[in-house]
């Protein structure tokens, strides 16, 4: 019944459920830079996010071009929630040449600070693990790992196409209908709070599917999953690619034959 924006209040009240729920680590895909309407829901909201053990948000880092050179402005929440997050990240995606999602966006800096994506942020708050460091644009150490990137990419190995990832109705979660079903459904789990219809154009075609997209917050779901368990991708060299073509065509040669 509520158009877009919802009211912050009505997200206290998921966050709230899933606390009840004993979730491990919630994640906002919700930018809370402008205040609500009623200031008091700002303030239920982030009360909310600070009874979880552990909350992270999102900022978004624009350069906006000015004559012959360009100004950097960082997006972030509100004062309110200053103390109720634990960690904020940026949230940006790449889209390759043919328009598909492969990686997201290892981290950014603003005035020397360097912010890394939100999926890192909440996968280490999981793990219980220091912070990434040594960012260059080929890897980052995290979790006594080095993450291949590419071009500051990280390469996202999906977990499969939309909806592989279990997910709740808002609405049902606020009316405490999922716990009432499923007590368990957010126990020890991260919980990511974020926008899966078409009509507020959070989504993208993957590896899996350029018919049906993947809303942006389960691509950060694949992103957090392919932090926590290690499993990097790389881009094949060159050569790799050719010997694969060459190998094909010999194939489709023998089988006109």
């Amino acid at each position: 019944g509520y158009q877009w924006p919802w009211p912050r209040s009505y997200f206290a009240e998921i966050a709230n459920q899933v606390n009840q729920g004993d979730g491990k680590v919630i994640g906002v895909d919700i930018f809370l830079s402008e205040p609500d309407e009623d200031p008091a829901n700002d303030l239920a909201f982030a009360k909310a996010l600070e009874n979880a053990p552990a909350a992270v948000g999102v900022v978004q880092i624009f350069e906006s071009p000015v004559d012959t050179f360009s100004i950097s402005t960082l997006l972030q929440a509100q004062p309110a929630y200053k103390n109720a997050l634990d960690a904020n990240g940026i949230t940006a995606f790449t889209r390759d040449e043919d328009a598909i999602v492969r990686s997201v966006q290892a981290y950014d800096i603003y005035k020397d600070k360097i912010y890394y994506h939100w999926a890192f942020e909440v996968a280490r708050l999981y793990l219980d693990v220091e912070p990434p460091t040594q960012p260059t644009d080929t890897s980052i150490q995290f979790n006594g790992q080095a993450v291949p990137l590419r071009g500051k990419q990280v390469l996202v190995n999906f977990a499969g196409p939309s909806q592989t990832y279990t997910t709740y109705r808002a609405a049902d979660v606020h009316d405490g209908i999922t716990l009432e079903e499923n007590p368990d459904a957010f126990r020890g789990k991260i919980v990511l709070i974020g926008a899966t219809t078409v009509t507020l154009q959070d989504m993208y075609p993957t590896p899996f599917s350029t018919q049906i997209p993947t809303a942006g917050v389960e691509i950060v779901a694949s992103t957090i999953d392919t932090l926590i368990t290690g499993q990097y991708l790389t881009e094949a060299p060159p050569w790799v690619a050719l010997a694969m073509t060459i190998a094909a065509a010999l194939v489709a040669a023998f089988i006109s034959r």
